[in-house]
Parts: structure tokens; C-alpha cells; sequence
């Protein structure tokens, strides 16, 4: 779903899987610190996609920088 994801107009993606450092993306776990390498506007919309445990961590870590997480998209 990357191309649709990159296609869509007004969204910025940032990509990276922790299990294959040959695919040019980023490899590095997402934790409070590379939120904080990456992002500089917690004000925004997120979207997250993943496994249920990471994607709770995540609403979690981005609860602590600053997000509104009642404005969280996931996918249920």
C-alpha cells in the first residue's frame, strides 16, 4: 500500500522496517526519541498502521510528546 500512501496528496509518510536493513528505509524501532528525530509537530494528525502492541505504544509515546490521541487514526 506504500505507492497509495505516497499518492495521496497533503500526507507525509515516514517509513521504516525494524527487520530488513537492506530496504533503504529507516531500520530503528519508533520510540519517544525517533518521534522526536522525526517530528517536530505533534499538533498534527497521525495515522498509525502495525501490530496491536506497537501501535498501543505508539498512541502512548505520542500521548506523552504532546499528541492529541483522541484524533489518532488506526486500523482497528
Amino acid at each position: 500500500m506504500r505507492d497509495e500512501f505516497e499518492g495521496m496528496g497533503g500526507l507525509e509518510t515516514l517509513w521504516t522496517v525494524t527487520n530488513d536493513a537492506k530496504s533503504g528505509l529507516y531500520h530503528e524501532r519508533i520510540d519517544n526519541t525517533f518521534l522526536k528525530q522525526h517530528i517536530s509537530d505533534f499538533s498534527q494528525q497521525f495515522y498509525l498502521c502495525g501490530p496491536d502492541d506497537m501501535v498501543k505504544d505508539l498512541r502512548a509515546a505520542l500521548e506523552e510528546l504532546g499528541a492529541n490521541v483522541d484524533a489518532l487514526v488506526w486500523e482497528k
